[in-house]
């Protein structure tokens, strides 16, 4: 955690007021307003050399889906408040507010409230799941999943969607099944709350902007270039779909950010096309687009090594040939960014293009540790 212990303290407190504030409203609102506490207030500055802006940081009280002690869904790290009492390190005052938000928890993060359905209510295909820990020593299978990872594992959002409408185009989506549902006498409350997320993500890429353009100002003359270039694009990804691969890669990144998903898909598929018409029409030359997805993995490793799949490759894609120019530019990537992620799989069948299997062979005859590679036909 980057945060000192009086900033994480005081973020917690605010996420829980607003929490306790919204308790007994319907989940989707209840949700979005908790969104709203959490982000800019977790989300870290834009770092040195990065091309993208977006970098969550994780607090001891927060909503999320990634891997961790017990962070699915609504969460409380009661394990972080431990080690800071064994360590020393709270003051009386500090220790005491604690004690607060962690009794106000128990009970109520969704890991907690999930143990406490009765065996009936829990679905079939979950009991027996997971392995726990249930004496400090001994792992034992026990029907309810209470061990420190349960996350949802392996979610890949459409992307293709994302980019393809673009933040407007899915606002009126959102706006049409909401007017819809007002004319049936229907719920509006799911519409309701992704149009709140929705602009949130908005609010939060101008945020990002207007902190690309903060840093700008004493940056060198490189890098005041790729900052200011940087919050062009935020500000234009919140009033029009993509139209380059920076603009692309830029809102897809920033929603899996807020989304706090950690599986990306078949990123050859919803990029291939950005990165065929950038280079065609002269915007991009390969080295800049290699460099484009370098900072992407680098900034997908930061979230650490647990998920960060990326998928290329494999049958069933709707633009196979500018898919493949992707998939040859991600396997470079991967080739020349040394870290953990992403975890790259290439999906390889009968009738592929034989330049990127090939590609892929040679990656892993570099001693790389990706490519995975998964057979289609099987």
């Amino acid at each position: 955690m980057a945060w000192s212990i009086e900033t994480a303290i005081e973020k917690a407190e605010v996420f829980t007021e607003s929490y306790r504030q919204y308790e007994c409203e319907c989940p989707e609102i209840r949700e979005a307003m908790c969104l709203r506490h959490m982000y800019p207030a977790y989300l870290a500055e834009i770092q040195e050399e990065e091309l993208f802006a977006g970098r969550s940081e994780i607090g001891i009280a927060g909503y999320r889906f990634g891997p961790g002690h017990g962070d699915i869904g609504y969460y409380f790290y009661t394990h972080q408040v431990y080690d800071w009492r064994m360590a020393g390190l709270l003051t009386e005052e500090q220790n005491a507010r604690l004690q607060k938000l962690e009794t106000f928890w128990k009970g109520r993060t969704t890991l907690n409230r999930y143990e406490a359905m009765d065996s009936a209510q829990r679905p079939e295909a979950i009991k027996n799941a997971l392995f726990v820990q249930r004496d400090g020593t001994d792992w034992t299978r026990e029907y309810f999943s209470a061990c420190f990872m349960p996350r949802m594992c392996e979610i890949n959002l459409d992307y293709d969607k994302l980019l393809q409408l673009g933040l407007p185009g899915l606002l009126e989506q959102v706006r049409q099944r909401k007017a819809e549902a007002l004319a049936t006498g229907a719920e509006t409350a799911l519409f309701e709350g992704m149009e709140m997320a929705l602009g949130l993500l908005a609010d939060v890429c101008m945020y990002y902007m207007e902190m690309a353009e903060l840093l700008a100002i004493n940056a060198g003359d490189g890098r005041r270039m790729q900052l200011l270039d940087m919050a062009a694009v935020l500000k234009k990804i919140t009033k029009a779909p993509p139209e380059s691969l920076s603009e692309a890669i830029q809102l897809f990144w920033m929603y899996a950010v807020l989304s706090t998903v950690d599986n990306y898909g078949r990123m050859d598929v919803y990029l291939g096309d950005f990165l065929a018409r950038d280079i065609e029409s002269g915007i991009l030359t390969e080295p800049k687009a290699l460099a484009l997805l370098q900072s992407l993995w680098r900034q997908i490793s930061s979230v650490g090594p647990s998920s960060g799949r990326v998928i290329i490759g494999g049958l069933g894609r709707r633009n196979e040939e500018n898919a493949d120019r992707f998939a040859l530019l991600a396997l470079e990537a991967t080739r020349t960014v040394l870290l953990d992620c992403p975890q790259l799989s290439l999906r390889f069948y009968n009738g592929m293009s034989e330049a990127l299997f090939d590609k892929a062979l040679d990656v892993l005859g570099e001693s790389r540790n990706f490519p995975m590679l998964y057979n289609d036909d099987v």
